[in-house]
């Protein structure tokens, strides 16, 4: 299992709290962006805790298959 302290970011509406989420992991480049730009804008929104918002889906059912 791959779950750790929860993080989110400031531009998603979830929090994520299994690394193997790959909507969670900062490696993770959205199609038609420069990938550098994609990866500091990340960086620099990330933030611990939940922030009161929902749990990811995909670490939700990575957590429930215990990966």
């Amino acid at each position: 299992m791959a779950w750790k302290t929860p993080w989110h970011y400031l531009h998603q509406f979830v929090y994520h709290s299994n690394t193997e989420c790959r909507t969670g992991n900062d490696e993770v480049i959205e199609d038609n962006t420069d990938p550098i730009a994609e990866l500091e804008i990340k960086r620099q929104s990330r933030r611990q805790g939940t922030g009161g918002k929902r749990l990811c889906i995909k670490c939700a059912e990575l957590n429930r298959l215990g990966r």
